[in-house]
């Protein structure tokens, strides 16, 4: 993916989980306030919000800097990028780097 194409990429992720939160509460089943905060907290997980798309450009250039981590799809790199973030010890986010691998070689 070029450069000019990753922002307009996470625009569209971020909808898309955004619209999936809607969908979800859509259900036909009522709206509580667990539901929805069950939804806030996977949107965070899925995408970290705290960050600039800039930023979260720049922590997935270092993300697939190691040349082990190219295989790692890019939703999984956000979450892991997500959770960082949010302040995750780095030994935590190592054991999700190398769950992310090993799922892959499932």
């Amino acid at each position: 993916m070029t450069k000019s194409e990753r922002k307009p990429f996470l625009v569209g992720y971020i909808n898309g989980v955004i619209y999936g939160s809607i969908c979800a509460l859509s259900d036909g089943q009522p709206v509580t306030a667990a539901r929805v905060d069950s939804l806030d907290r996977l949107k965070k997980q899925l995408f970290p919000s705290t960050m600039t798309l800039d930023e979260i450009l720049a922590s997935l250039d270092r993300f697939y800097d190691p040349p082990e981590n190219a295989p790692i799809a890019i939703p999984s790199a956000l979450e892991i990028i997500s959770t960082r973030a949010s302040g995750v010890d780095e030994s935590t986010i190592q054991k999700l780097i190398s769950n992310a691998l090993k799922d892959l070689a499932k």
